[in-house]
């Protein structure tokens, strides 16, 4: 009964701020939204014509599905409502999921609780990223491989390729499946071919439809070559900065605006291998602080349950550095906001950090209580590793690691469930 009450008021929550405390779309959710309303005008989907000379493509099938949402009506509210409906797949897939692997309710209420109260799901609802909708359908193509049948395979291999084609490191789930495969001596031909059946029909079926809007056979997001060149050049940081498409810096293109986005991609994946090749050293050093970037803080969507589009970590310690003083910060803000924004971001990052630690911990608890937890969890720290190894290849940001994390709550149920917690009662003395 607490649980339902408690998933009621999350989604009235969630209707509040949409209702009540819309932001305007900024930063990559305005871009998303942008590349879907000219698409409109020109009466087409994406990628179309007019795209080719784009800096890249970017998460087709996510455009397209703001498209078809904007279509239904247009207004940035409808991609939020539907928004709360992948918040709470998301979460029904993390319940089935869990219940698939441990079997136990006491485990997936636990899983529920958890996604409930890491707030970073919730302030990405008030967002137009692809973090929920890719989720959904990595979370899909994990279940059906999890039940390991001849159709759920196929099906995995549908929901995969559809990641895929928003996120392309959505191809560790495949990898995942094949190591899992050999390590517990369980390769099946056949299985495997219907996995990559269904992967590799719908990524075709997916590029027809792309060739027939542009003349391209677009089968994912091509934004590889230029994120790696931000994690591979002389002002890398290990964080984002664009410093390498300057003027007089590697990545910089001449006549950027008359460039096909093909033609940009081969420029950039270029400098970066040449960079690579000439500071192989240099580039490896930089993985501790990418790794850096995408854990030791996490604040890339609660910024919208302040609400504000104005204040985060970053843009406070860069205005701190700049200025040299601590006065700017939320300068002209009202005190609501400044209690707002220190109440959410402090209990926000006091439960991601034992989220995290848990996360660590998890390890030694299960090698002494229950080696089995891990094995079962196999799938679910192999696709981590490898899609981390796929992220550190580029550069780290508190985003990226979203599905990762989430998928990763699963793995720690078990321990917090059954976890010896104080039994604390105050006695009141009359």
């Amino acid at each position: 009964m607490k649980l339902k009450i408690a998933l009621l008021s999350y989604i009235i929550i969630q209707l509040v701020y949409i209702l009540f405390f819309q932001l305007p779309f900024v930063g990559d959710s305005s871009m998303y939204y942008n590349l879907a309303q000219t698409c409109i005008q020109h009466n087409s989907f994406y990628p179309a014509a007019h795209n080719l000379n784009d800096a890249y493509i970017i998460a087709p099938l996510y455009v397209n599905y703001i498209i078809l949402l904007l279509h239904i009506y247009n207004s940035p509210t409808t991609i939020l409502i539907f928004n709360i409906i992948l918040n709470l797949l998301n979460l029904l897939l993390l319940r089935k999921i869990t219940d698939f692997i441990f079997q136990k309710k006491k485990y997936t209420d636990t899983i529920t609780v958890l996604y409930l109260i890491y707030l970073s799901s919730l302030g990405a609802v008030l967002m137009n990223v692809t973090e929920l909708f890719f989720c959904t359908l990595l979370f899909a193509g994990y279940y059906f491989i999890l039940k390991n049948t001849k159709q759920s395979l196929f099906l995995a291999g549908i929901f995969t390729a559809l990641a895929f084609a928003t996120r392309q490191v959505a191809l560790a789930l495949i990898l995942t499946f094949f190591l899992v495969s050999i390590i517990r001596k369980q390769f099946s031909f056949l299985k495997s071919a219907l996995l990559i059946s269904g992967f590799a029909v719908t990524l075709f079926l997916f590029g027809l439809f792309t060739w027939s809007q542009s003349g391209r056979f677009v089968m994912s997001p091509n934004t590889g070559a230029l994120n790696m060149l931000i994690g591979a050049n002389d002002n890398a940081t290990g964080a984002y900065n664009n410093i390498a498409f300057e003027k007089g810096h590697a990545g910089y293109i001449e006549n950027f605006d008359k460039t096909p986005y093909t033609e940009k991609a081969d420029f950039w994946k270029n400098q970066t291998l040449s960079w690579i090749k000439k500071n192989p050293v240099k580039w490896l050093m930089l993985f501790p602080k990418k790794i850096a970037h995408m854990f030791i803080y996490d604040d890339w969507s609660i910024h919208t349950l302040v609400p504000t589009n104005d204040w985060n970590l970053y843009i406070i310690g860069k205005t701190i550095i700049t200025e040299k003083s601590i006065k700017p910060v939320f300068a002209g803000e009202s005190t609501f906001l400044k209690i707002s924004f220190i109440w959410i971001y402090t209990l926000h990052h006091l439960v991601y950090f034992a989220l995290l630690i848990f996360m660590f911990y998890q390890f030694i608890y299960y090698k002494k209580q229950n080696p089995q937890v891990m094995f079962s969890c196999m799938h679910i720290y192999i696709f981590c590793i490898i899609a981390t190894g796929v992220i550190l290849l580029a550069f780290g940001a508190p985003r990226y690691k979203h599905p990762m994390f989430v998928l990763l709550l699963i793995t720690i149920t078990p321990m917090i469930s059954e976890l010896k917690w104080p039994n604390i009662k105050k006695r009141v003395v009359i």
